[in-house]
């Protein structure tokens, strides 16, 4: 890849966790406090669950959790999926006490793979079947793992798992969790989050070029508004609310990775 996506990377390699915060490090000057408009801070699950938010619909981005910009090896991936932000339970606090999958977040931030994992798509690594992110991706990319098995790996689902976990990313376009998302001043107009300017302009300036040039495929999940890509062969249609690929979709994803 090139320098969009070399500076995304490296945006978030140097950003670190401060006081509890975790934020893109240009992102600060958005940041209104602990408890603001835009951002609520809980540095624990027990803080979490003993707050006013807890059990309602509050709609603040929580910025004690390790940030989500984007699963899998970006380097590596040749199909890539465009959503909003990720979302919240309280199994996303639970999960950071969990050394393993703190571990693999953080790993996946700073895109630190070497060539040889197995799941770089952390959420379709069966060992995180516990997690709610597992849960979120693996309905949502069965189909394309089983119509794999049905036609090249009938003697393992997991091997295929891992073949799509290998060849499949997802970009965020806002990278903190949220039960939804309802703060769009961030992404709208000049004064956004710059975090959410770093991940845009990777997909206009290289995954748009790699689509037109048959390298990848790249599927707007949601907020097709926001991401902006009217590319050829950039694919932005029916896809419903809750960001299941229909039957068409996820055809040209089994035929794609049959092609590696």
């Amino acid at each position: 890849m090139g320098e969009y996506l070399n500076r995304l990377v490296n945006g978030w390699r140097a950003s670190k966790r401060k006081s509890g915060v975790y934020l893109f490090d240009a992102d600060y000057p958005f940041y209104d406090g602990p408890k603001g408009k835009h951002f609520v801070l809980y540095t624990s699950l027990k803080d979490y669950i003993q707050s006013d938010e807890f059990g309602t619909d509050d709609t603040r981005l929580h910025i004690g959790l390790t940030p989500q910009p984007y699963f899998g090896d970006l380097h590596r991936a040749t199909i890539f999926l465009l959503m909003m932000n990720p979302g919240l339970s309280a199994a996303d606090y639970y999960a950071e006490r969990n050394e393993d999958c703190r571990t693999a977040l953080l790993k996946n931030l700073c895109q630190d793979y070497e060539g040889s994992d197995e799941y770089p798509f952390l959420f379709l690594d069966p060992n995180f079947a516990w997690h709610a992110g597992f849960d979120y991706w693996h309905s949502r990319l069965r189909g394309v793992a089983r119509g794999l098995q049905d036609a090249k790996f009938s003697s393992s689902y997991t091997k295929c798992l891992s073949h799509l976990a290998k060849r499949v990313a997802c970009l965020q376009l806002v990278p903190y969790h949220s039960v939804s998302f309802k703060s769009d001043t961030l992404i709208r107009g000049q004064d956004i989050l710059v975090s959410t300017q770093a991940v845009r302009n990777f997909a206009e300036q290289e995954l748009t070029a790699k689509a037109k040039r048959g390298e990848a495929l790249v599927f707007i999940m949601r907020r097709k508004r926001d991401w902006a890509l009217s590319a050829n062969r950039i694919y932005d249609k029916h896809i419903n609310r809750q960001a299941y690929p229909h039957g068409d979709y996820v055809e040209k994803m089994v035929k794609w990775l049959l092609s590696f």
